[in-house]
């Protein structure tokens, strides 16, 4: 019998290797761009129709201000989604 086998350190070197801190905090960072991907998307569709609105019943501000209400939503969903395909990148690439 070894030291290794006596003392445990196999078992405890694989709790370690398999539990690794950093695997959990990249599953929380995509759960949390997960959800924030669902949030982002409803937004841009309710800033959508809030833009509309305007279009509809503004008049001639009312289509200043909804091309700004759709360039931002638009520009907000790019970026959630760029987000999550960035998280996802980093956790499939990133090695430590």
């Amino acid at each position: 019998m070894d030291l290794i086998t006596l003392l445990h350190l196999d078992v405890i070197f694989d709790f370690l290797q398999y539990n690794d801190a950093f695997d959990k905090g990249a599953k929380v960072i995509k759960d949390f761009s997960r959800g924030l991907n669902k949030i982002g998307v409803a937004g841009a569709g309710l800033a959508f129709i809030i833009g509309g609105l305007f279009w509809i019943f503004g008049g001639d501000d009312g289509k200043r201000t909804a091309k700004q209400w759709w360039i931002g939503g638009a520009v907000g969903l790019c970026v959630v989604l760029s987000a999550t395909t960035i998280v996802g990148w980093f956790q499939a690439n990133g090695k430590f």
